[in-house]
């Protein structure tokens, strides 16, 4: 793999969080980084190809998460989407038609709400996650799916 000022990143990244920059990581995080929308491991296993076998990928998945590099996203169907978790701040709103997935920046929910903490018995909040479903424009006339 080619080492330019992306993969220079992504490897600070992996190692920030005291995880080794092994190419597999490095072309995973290439993907996420390039997606323009939450991904799904189908998406990724198509994009990558035979650069990282499955049982890898899925472990990397879950590494990834755990450290907080990535975000799963539930969007109300079977499958899991992952994002970057260093992506500002946002929700998600997805077509039920077409399965288009726009994000939602406005988020007026204080996670660190001290009323939340106290009714919920929680000691804190880390982060919160809100989805909105509907129908986009085109497929409202029909011209989606």
């Amino acid at each position: 793999m080619s080492s330019h000022p992306d993969s220079n990143n992504l490897k600070m990244r992996l190692r920030a969080c005291y995880l080794k920059a092994t190419p597999g990581r490095i072309a995973l995080l290439a993907v996420f980084d390039r997606a323009k929308k939450p991904i799904t491991v189908a998406e990724l296993i198509n994009q990558l190809g035979a650069a990282i076998n499955r049982a890898t990928l899925y472990r990397n998945i879950e590494h990834l998460r755990v450290f907080g590099i990535l975000n799963k996203i539930n969007l109300g169907d079977k499958e899991q989407y992952y994002e970057l978790a260093s992506l500002a701040h946002h929700h998600h709103l997805t077509c039920r038609v077409c399965d288009k997935i726009t994000d939602v920046e406005a988020c007026n929910i204080p996670v660190h709400d001290q009323n939340l903490l106290q009714k919920s018995g929680f000691a804190e909040i880390n982060y919160h996650s809100l989805e909105f479903f509907g129908i986009c424009e085109k497929c409202s006339q029909g011209e989606g799916y």
